[in-house]
């Protein structure tokens, strides 16, 4: 399991490029004068990781074997709107998830070390105490590593626990739903160039 944020998403990202390789995308409506559209995406002859996208004017929704997202934005063409994103820089999309629709972010315990890494090389130049984040550094590494322990190590050493929500990456589900979402992207723009 993937322990960085840049790691989890990374890894993502390669599982959903081989499962969606060859998927291929069906209309179940096009609506115009509704602006309802409706698509699957799957590989011939099966549904594994295969996928529905509903699109209304400013929501998007998908849902199947990828797992499910729900988005909302300002936008009447919600096609369009997909069309605008890019991969991997799903930062946007993920913010535009209803708060009642947002699976809880996963904690990445790989960030704290790399941020305790970060401030022992920052100490060194700054004349800081840098024994004080080496010794919090190891009792990290030899602890449970658990959020609850992080936010008492950045509380013990730092003192701002704000810094805490960078150590969680977007929850897998809803990374998998804006890659399944690019597959769209890409099967329509085919499509329709």
């Amino acid at each position: 399991m993937s322990d960085t944020i840049k790691d989890h998403l990374g890894l993502i990202a390669d599982l959903a490029e081989k499962a969606f390789a060859n998927h291929e995308m069906s209309v179940v409506t096009e609506d115009d004068e509704g602006k309802t559209y409706v698509y699957r995406c799957r590989r011939p002859g099966s549904w594994a990781y295969g996928f529905t996208v509903i699109f209304r004017p400013g929501f998007v929704a998908v849902y199947g074997d990828t797992g499910d997202i729900v988005l909302n934005h300002g936008d009447g063409d919600s096609r369009a709107w997909v069309r605008r994103q890019q991969a991997p820089h799903f930062d946007y999309m993920l913010k535009k998830r209803p708060h009642g629709c947002r699976p809880p972010d996963e904690f990445m315990s790989g960030e704290v070390n790399l941020w305790l890494k970060e401030r022992i090389e920052e100490c060194c130049g700054d004349n800081e105490d840098a024994a004080t984040w080496r010794e919090a550094r190891r009792e990290w590494i030899g602890g449970d590593r658990s959020p609850d322990d992080a936010i008492e190590i950045v509380q013990d050493v730092y003192g701002d626990t704000e810094v805490v929500d960078g150590f969680y990456a977007p929850n897998s589900t809803s990374v998998w739903g804006c890659h399944a979402l690019m597959c769209w992207k890409r099967l329509f723009e085919a499509r329709n160039p």
